[in-house]
């Protein structure tokens, strides 16, 4: 049971983290994000975007703002790691998660 609830953490935070970048581009706007990145969360359609030029919801493949190729190379030079280790800490043992972030520059 412990293990699927620091499962659900990590999810979590990947959801969380997930809804960062879109968050920041409708308040780069002006436009509360609120409303704009549940659409985009909740929508069936897996391509469903924010234009932030047009103000619209979009097709962002169809629109030409996500480029599949690019972001298949993009994605082979980043990685995200998640490790999960045991600590021992003057006899208590502590279970540690943490999340790596690796981005070429």
């Amino acid at each position: 049971m412990y293990a699927y609830l620091f499962l659900d953490s990590g999810v979590e935070i990947i959801r969380n983290a997930l809804r960062v970048p879109i968050t920041q581009i409708v308040k780069n706007t002006g436009i509360d994000p609120t409303k704009v990145v549940e659409k985009v969360v909740n929508s069936a359609d897996q391509n469903d975007g924010y234009d932030a030029l047009t103000g619209k919801h979009c097709n962002m493949i169809d629109s030409g703002i996500v480029d599949p190729t690019k972001v298949c190379n993009a994605t082979k030079e980043a990685s995200l790691c998640l490790h999960d280790k045991t600590v021992d800490r003057g006899g208590a043992e502590i279970r540690v998660l943490s999340l790596e972030l690796h981005i070429p520059i």
